[in-house]
């Protein structure tokens, strides 16, 4: 298992390497202090897991986000459950959210909730 340093050395590396100076969609389209609420949902059936890693990875794009989790690690969720809501600036929930809940997670996760169900 890793400890809570290695998965926030882990966390600044792909940061570093993905959003490197800034994402240059995210600059050009969404307005500068927007700020705004999104939910984040279950897309199918299954076991939750990673929602502490979401939420440093929020913390670390924008320690200004406010995070509300819903449901924990180890909960079963059904489609539509909301399993957490971030408020604040939309570019920072927007890069975090596209970037690492949808792309780079959910598949991995998806896989882990199939798994144990």
């Amino acid at each position: 298992m890793l400890s809570n340093a290695q998965i926030g050395q882990i966390i600044d590396l792909a940061l570093a390497e993905d959003l490197g100076k800034g994402d240059i969609t995210t600059n050009s389209l969404i307005p500068q202090g927007k700020v705004g609420v999104a939910s984040i949902l279950a897309k199918e059936k299954g076991i939750l897991a990673g929602v502490e890693i979401a939420e440093e990875v929020f913390r670390r794009v924008d320690a200004e986000l406010k995070i509300e989790v819903s449901l924990k690690d180890g909960a079963k969720v059904g489609s539509g459950d909301i399993i957490a809501t971030v408020e604040g600036k939309v570019a920072s929930i927007g890069v975090t959210g596209a970037d690492y809940g949808y792309q780079e997670d959910y598949p991995r996760l998806k896989s882990i909730g199939k798994i144990c169900c």
